[in-house]
């Protein structure tokens, strides 16, 4: 069973370059964002206009690489775990970070783009056996809610304090817990996480 949340949009972040005439943009990725990125391995390469990369393919990608190319910049590409994507553009590593959900923490930091790459709708999953009776958000209430590690959630949930949530390092990890009934549900983005039920299938 499904409970649809809320959507969030997805954009890329960035902090302003102080010159472009170089035409080099350095991008930082995460490795896990199927069905919207895929990447088999963490690397780092250059991708001059009109090329492709050759580990890193998808929609979100494609919207991200045709854009710069199209300004005529050479995109040097960091796929790396969530946290150290994120230290590199905190620490001006790189200029460009995607995919991310906006949330008023990560506004305070960075600069979104104007327009997003992609949309999640997000869910709560839970056992056929065991449904949640849905209202609003304090409908789970007491219950413990199986999240992805620093994954964004929104607002309204980061900040709910009247469930547990419970940290996960995958999506086949949450969905493991919950199949054996250690939390009541896994809230997640509906696209991605309904993308690794069908590739486990």
């Amino acid at each position: 069973m499904k409970i649809c949340l809320l959507f969030i949009t997805i954009f890329f972040y960035f902090i302003p370059k102080a010159s472009s005439s170089d035409k080099i943009v350095k991008v930082a990725t995460l490795h896990d964002y199927e069905p919207f990125r895929f990447s088999e391995k963490f690397t780092v390469e250059v991708i001059s206009p009109g090329k492709n990369s050759i580990s890193l393919k998808g929609y979100s990608w494609d919207i991200v690489r045709n854009s710069y190319h199209h300004m005529g910049y050479t995109i040097e590409l960091h796929v790396l775990p969530w946290p150290r994507a994120l230290d590199f553009i905190k620490e001006g590593k790189v200029d460009v970070l995607f995919p991310t959900g906006w949330n008023s923490s990560r506004e305070k930091i960075f600069h979104y783009s104007s327009e997003y790459i992609n949309r999640a709708d997000f869910v709560v999953y839970s056992l056929k056996e065991k449904p949640i009776d849905w209202n609003d958000m304090q409908s789970l209430k007491n219950m413990h809610i199986a999240v992805k590690n620093n994954y964004n959630y929104g607002d309204v949930f980061n900040e709910a304090n009247y469930f547990k949530k419970i940290n996960v390092n995958t999506i086949a990890q949450g969905f493991t817990i919950l199949l054996a009934r250690r939390v009541d549900g896994f809230a997640g983005y509906e696209e991605n996480w309904d993308y690794m039920i069908e590739k486990k299938v």
